[in-house]
């Protein structure tokens, strides 16, 4: 009797210590106030402290969602993460691993985005040049394509962009992007316009293929990104948007 009383306390105690954890992982994440976040890093050098490097934006949602799930795997575009391990594997070559890391960062102290501002190519074309800036690529789309419902443009906004990350190599940022698109089908005009605008300013393939686009009249594209530019472009509380 006293036997099983003792294997009964221990399988207790186990279950109390992973409630615990289980617990602890969960507080980690509610503790976050409205104006900090989780900001996953990898370091290039196994060593020095200025060798981290933060994940891309949506790398860095992955991770931190599949963290405040208490996922252990969590597979990205180019690698595999290990959360348990705390180690990201490149896909295409599983002997190389870097350590990585968790840190909470208010929103402000979000660092500066340095491919946005700055180009090592010099740009043959300007937006803010009137004979290119022309709006060239969205009027000729409006020619072309009859204007859908708010809900029918977002459906196919999401299917163009899975398209083009295929194409990219990059299915899993763009199954996101979709995903998140996707989720403001039914939502206000504010709600859409808000997540499109969200979107277009994370650190993806996404913005760099939408300003090639725009800036080189690629008309290539109508198929794929005509219906998240079109909703870009209107984002602005323009009446053209209706939910008809």
């Amino acid at each position: 009797m006293s036997r099983k009383c003792s294997n009964q306390s221990n399988i207790s105690g186990i279950a109390s210590r992973e409630s615990s954890l289980s617990s602890e992982v969960s507080t980690k994440i509610e503790c976050l106030s409205v104006n900090e976040r989780g900001v996953w890093f990898y370091n290039v050098e196994n060593a020095c402290d200025s060798c981290w490097i933060p994940f891309g934006d949506i790398d860095n949602e992955i991770i931190e969602e599949a963290f405040s799930k208490n996922r252990k795997k969590i597979q990205l575009d180019n690698y595999l993460i290990d959360l348990d391990r705390l180690i990201q594997i490149d896909k295409q070559d599983s002997s190389i691993e870097r350590p990585i890391k968790r840190c909470i960062r208010q929103l402000h102290e979000t660092p500066l985005r340095s491919e946005r501002f700055y180009s090592p190519e010099k740009l043959v074309k300007s937006f803010t040049n009137n004979d290119t800036n022309d709006h060239r690529f969205i009027n000729e789309y409006h020619k072309r394509y009859s204007t859908k419902s708010i809900d029918e443009m977002l459906e196919k906004a999401a299917e163009g962009i899975i398209k083009e990350g295929i194409l990219l190599g990059q299915q899993i940022e763009a199954e996101w992007i979709a995903q998140r698109i996707r989720s403001v089908i039914g939502k206000s005009k504010a709600e859409v316009e808000k997540c499109i605008i969200s979107l277009y300013t994370y650190e993806t393939f996404l913005y760099r293929l939408i300003n090639t686009t725009l800036r080189e009249n690629d008309q290539s594209k109508f198929d794929t990104l005509g219906k998240f530019i079109q909703l870009l472009f209107h984002c602005d509380c323009s009446p053209e948007l209706s939910t008809g």
